[in-house]
């Protein structure tokens, strides 16, 4: 086995590491003499009071460097990759797969199908075991390393082998047993698949594995998550609400089971079954400590739980169980909550350039000029449809406690929390603002500013005045919204032209105003806080909402039903790179995430558009397509036309027709026509469509 090298990336600060001169750039070699494998061999070799690390400089000078500490006590280095080794994929093809259907054209990252059971140590992933070699075993039970996670799924084994596409998958199962044997702690998961490890398969599982018990600590029972992107895969059905209470009497049987047996309830539901079933959750104790919380198991009972505890305290001891630190000043003023539901769903920009003819000017709330009203604090709520029952009882119940909590709006928001929540809200719990209005919260005010159709009717952007923050709604957001180390660009573009984009003019308003104010930081609904280069992130906002082209270069976006469509797309790609354009993007529309389609086409300056006949019309997909483009008010580009059919071509006339409704649309010449399958003598109008968009 050759040996690693392991180089330190940082150095904990105040750790003995710091103390022993151990730098960023240094090499590990070894821990008490032995080589380091990996993390596993790391963490084992330093949880020992006497250490000998021999450390290579960058300089090629070898340090060996001895080291008394307690027992458990961290030398405090950090390597530069977490595992010390390389990261291992998933040799599985299962059935049920969440990667295998998530969205096209996101990043690489995204795609990457860990199946390593050190991250199951280090971050708490299941295994499926089929990736985990004898001796990898072997070091787990010499190392007692535990709890083990293991995505089990079935515990019969030609099952398993079906599910799981893997031959091997079936004897992977005996690792289970060799750990129950070394007195390894494990944890199990079932993703359980509609009409195929579902019924008499569950019961088989769960008994099996019952007998692990009660070393295997826990299982839980969780339904497949299905999105719209399964077009080859394996044809899964969702669960209905009768599926959901089969599965809840099939686990509280086992329960029942098992805590006569082992004290433990071992098998436990994902709160999705409860919700889909619409049955009560279980009382706190039968989560056996909540085991299984960070897989789904009585996150919604913990969270009621901890809300219903929070408000027997304030009771108790007379003050504000949620806020303990708020200054006097801000205690004497009132509260007020806003609620929101989530499913209504490098260089500078100079802002002195922008028309301030829209200045706002402050206005103040209907009150005595000498009456100093503060608030202490804003609570929101964002709640999916499934959880929303719960957002309810709680709101009720918070309100309830609070009979005099104020609740701040405009008159649109007053009306949509109706809609959400049975709340009262007499008219005197209402605040209502308007435009420019300011609000003083005691250490903060803040000052609203009316957005309408960004991207809702009644949107209300907010500006804290003492830190200059702008509370922005869906401005500057971004799909991948927890995703901040991820560049900003394009998502946010995507975000921008498939969410708000066809507001631009109402987008350009809302700017005007926000070259008003002092704004050091943006805080969006659904994206990363923008604290640096602004100027950079309102450029983007200009041109985007201007419809203006970001970059010279070229979409072809094929509808192809057989094929050969795409055949004379890509010629075309090939023609156009071959005659100097740096930028050709091609998309796929029957198979590629058409939202990434559209940005890209707002994106570039020009658009070639290719698609077959389709029953007298255009192939579905294009014409999706096109709608789309003119719904989000798509213009001030230059387009190509590229038609192909087998008796009488005619998508080019009807895909012209859209986009004659649109602004600012030039049509590149010659129109392209394919018949049925693109030949030799067809280059040559490729060619000159080619030499007409990059005229």
């Amino acid at each position: 086995m050759k040996l690693k090298e392991h180089k330190i990336d940082g150095i904990e600060p105040g750790s003995i590491a710091e103390e022993m001169g151990i730098e960023a750039g240094d090499v590990l070699l070894e821990v008490n003499g032995k080589p380091i494998q990996d993390v596993f061999d790391y963490h084992f070799l330093i949880n020992d009071v006497l250490l000998t690390l021999l450390i290579r400089k960058p300089n090629g000078e070898e340090w060996e460097l001895e080291i008394e500490k307690d027992y458990y006590e961290d030398p405090g280095i950090v390597f530069e990759n977490g595992l010390m080794d390389d990261y291992k994929s998933c040799y599985n093809k299962c059935i049920f797969c969440f990667i295998d259907q998530m969205p096209p054209n996101m990043r690489e990252t995204l795609y990457f199908k860990d199946d390593d059971s050190r991250l199951s140590f280090l971050q708490g992933n299941y295994v499926t075991l089929t990736n985990m070699k004898d001796e990898d075993a072997d070091r787990i039970i010499r190392y007692k390393l535990a709890p083990i996670n293991v995505s089990v799924h079935t515990m019969n084994p030609e099952l398993r082998c079906e599910m799981l596409h893997n031959r091997f998958a079936g004897e992977a199962l005996d690792k289970i047993r060799r750990f129950y044997e070394g007195e390894i702690e494990m944890n199990g998961q079932i993703v359980l698949c509609k009409g195929v490890n579902d019924g008499e398969e569950l019961e088989y599982s769960i008994q099996k594995m019952s007998e692990y018990a009660p070393v295997l600590q826990s299982v839980s029972v969780v339904p497949v998550g299905l999105t719209k992107f399964r077009d080859g895969l394996y044809p899964l059905k969702p669960f209905e609400k009768e599926d959901a209470k089969e599965v809840l009497e099939i686990i509280h049987k086992w329960q029942k089971i098992c805590y006569e047996k082992h004290g433990t309830h071992f098998v436990q539901a994902s709160d999705e079954w409860y919700l889909l079933a619409e049955e009560p959750f279980p009382p706190e104790e039968n989560y056996d400590g909540y085991i299984q919380l960070e897989n789904g198991v009585g996150m919604i009972p913990l969270l009621e739980s901890e809300f219903d505890q929070c408000l027997a305290d304030e009771l108790e001891d007379g003050t504000d169980g949620f806020d303990q630190d708020m200054d006097s000043e801000a205690i004497d003023g009132f509260e007020s909550i806003k609620t929101q539901n989530e499913n209504l769903n490098e260089s500078e920009v100079d802002l002195r350039e922008i028309d301030r003819s829209e200045t706002v000017e402050n206005k103040s709330l209907d009150e005595p000029e000498t009456e100093n009203k503060t608030y202490r604090r804003v609570v929101s709520i964002a709640t999916g449809k499934s959880a929303a029952g719960l957002m309810r009882r709680l709101a009720a119940k918070f309100m309830k406690q609070h009979p005099d909590i104020k609740v701040i709006g405009n008159p649109k928001t007053f009306t949509m929390i109706a809609q959400f929540f049975d709340v009262d809200l007499s008219d005197d719990r209402k605040v209502v603002v308007g435009e420019g209005d300011t609000v003083n919260l005691g250490t903060h005010t803040l000052q609203f500013f009316m957005a309408p159709l960004v991207h809702w009717p009644e949107v209300m952007v907010a500006y804290e005045q003492s830190e200059k923050i702008l509370f922005s709604a869906d401005g500057f957001g971004k799909f991948g919204a927890l995703d901040a180390d991820e560049p900003w660009e394009d998502e946010a573009r995507r975000y921008f032209i498939n969410i708000v984009g066809k507001y631009g003019v109402q987008v350009q308003n809302l700017l005007k105003k926000a070259a008003t104010l002092d704004i050091q930081m943006i805080c969006p609904l659904h994206g990363p806080i923008l604290k640096e280069n602004l100027g950079y992130y309102i450029g983007k906002y200009l041109t985007w909402s201007s419809y203006e082209p970001e970059e010279k270069g070229v979409v072809i976006a094929c509808a192809s039903i057989h094929g050969n469509t795409m055949i004379a797309a890509k010629k075309l790609a090939e023609i156009l790179k071959a005659k100097g354009e740096k930028n050709v993007v091609l998309y796929d529309l029957a198979r590629d995430d058409m939202p990434s389609a559209i940005a890209d086409a707002y994106r570039y300056d020009r658009l070639v558009v290719a698609a077959a006949s389709y029953d007298g019309g255009i192939f579905p997909c294009m014409e999706t397509f096109l709608r789309k483009l003119k719904a989000k008010n798509f213009q001030k580009r230059t387009v190509g036309y590229i038609q192909n059919g087998t008796w009488a071509p005619c998508t080019a006339k009807q895909m012209q027709a859209i986009m004659g409704e649109l602004k600012n649309i030039t049509n590149a010449e010659p129109v392209v026509t394919i018949k049925s399958a693109m030949k030799e003598a067809d280059v040559a109008q490729l060619e000159a469509l080619a030499d007409a968009l990059m005229a």
